[in-house]
């Protein structure tokens, strides 16, 4: 009896697996066949009938044989497209879909054919024809088809309808995620962005605002998030303060710091003026971080002045060539190291990068530094005369997370 029942606990599991891993396998097939669709629609993969594989001609016989076969009228309408004969292809469309009314195939090449001769509204009424379902294939359908009518309407500047087609095809892209679901948020963000930026140029400016919100339910475009704040800042300065920070977490060199800095030291004024210390202390608060931060990581092209530079060549059994230069603190604000990328082309027009980091040890405010930077001797020796001249490009950051800020760039003559 117990091993009877051991048997039958081993069955059952075997059997378990079994089922679960045909499950599995069901759902990643039909998945694949969802993008697979979506794939071929949006053009990374070509199923289209080739015409030197089977001739329009055949084609044309094989309906006379099959009268009843509205797939030859597909195969033979995406013949004609290719061909270029739209009319002759239009009719075949139009042949398959009496035969076969409620064909999603039919409906969706259709709809195709329809985007790609940029009969829009004859797309979106033959995709609507096709009864909405969990098949992750009839939703690739469905979203390529809103996609391509998205991506024509850009195209033609027409961006009201393409925003509003890119909010259909966003119902089905989020069902499907990943690729598809980024693509469709980019073309929205687009489309978006763009009608905004059209209302603002007619200085229709709340019909602006209100395309970026819309935008903003759907994706954090920080891009938006910018424009709205710059479009507050007359209106609502809070409001923009609190969209500035935003951005500014986000991706500091969009934002204008200048301006950032001046809304913080308004409503600063606005708030010590009325008596509301608590507010005015968060304004000078927000007003130190920025200026802390900008202290602390930022640098301009004229924060620094580059000097005196020049090359002193050595020969004998030891070559030895030295860049020197002089580098000076021109802000107020002490910076303690500051990292250089130095940037040689030489006459035989061989290039050399060299990074150094050059300390600044007291806070006097105009201090110049002078410094030797040993370079490649192989390199500037060769084909010298005193004509020569080395190119040298500077750059600069004052930590080693932070992008390199062009300085100056500076011809050379050897000594």
């Amino acid at each position: 009896m117990i091993f009877s029942l051991k048997n039958l606990i081993n069955l059952l599991r075997t059997i378990g697996i079994t089922l679960l891993l045909v499950v599995i396998g069901v759902f990643f097939a039909v998945w694949h066949a969802a993008i697979e669709e979506y794939n071929i629609a949006t053009g990374k993969i070509s199923k289209e009938i080739k015409v030197s594989e089977i001739t329009i001609d055949q084609l044309l016989s094989q309906e006379a044989e099959h009268p009843e076969d509205y797939i030859i009228n597909i195969k033979l309408a995406i013949a004609y497209q290719q061909e270029k004969m739209y009319s002759e292809a239009e009719t075949q469309y139009q042949k398959a879909l009496s035969k076969a009314p409620k064909s999603e195939l039919v409906l969706y090449r259709y709809a195709l054919y329809c985007v790609e001769m940029k009969k829009f509204a004859e797309a979106i009424n033959l995709i609507e024809n096709i009864s909405d379902s969990p098949s992750k294939r009839v939703i690739g359908r469905k979203l390529a088809i809103y996609q391509k009518i998205s991506e024509k309407l850009i195209e033609i500047e027409d961006y009201q309808n393409a925003a509003k087609i890119f909010t259909l095809a966003y119902r089905y892209a989020r069902v499907l995620g990943g690729e598809p679901k980024e693509k469709v948020l980019k073309g929205m963000e687009e489309a978006f962005i763009k009608l905004a930026d059209l209302n603002i140029h007619i200085n229709n400016h709340e019909d602006a605002k209100l395309n970026l919100e819309a935008l903003l339910k759907y994706t954090d475009s920080t891009l938006a998030e910018y424009k709205l704040a710059l479009m507050y800042k007359t209106i609502d300065m809070e409001k923009s303060a609190r969209l500035l920070e935003k951005v500014f977490l986000k991706d500091y060199k969009m934002v204008n710091l200048e301006l950032y800095y001046d809304i913080l030291e308004e409503l600063k004024n606005k708030y010590k003026a009325s008596g509301n210390r608590s507010k005015e202390s968060f304004y000078k608060y927000k007003q130190e971080k920025l200026i802390k931060f900008v202290s602390d990581n930022l640098i301009f092209t004229d924060d620094f002045a580059i000097d005196n530079v020049h090359v002193i060549c050595k020969k004998g059994f030891k070559p030895k060539c030295d860049l020197a230069f002089s580098i000076r603190n021109t802000t107020k604000n002490y910076t303690h190291i500051v990292y250089l990328k130095i940037k040689l082309v030489y006459p035989n027009g061989k290039e050399e990068i060299v990074d150094t980091a050059v300390a600044f040890p007291d806070k006097k405010e105009k201090q110049e530094i002078f410094t030797n930077l040993a370079i490649n001797p192989k390199n500037a020796n060769k084909g010298l005369d005193k004509s020569n001249y080395l190119q040298v490009t500077y750059s600069a950051r004052k930590n080693r997370n932070a992008e390199w800020i062009f300085l100056r760039t500076i011809n050379v003559k050897y000594q």
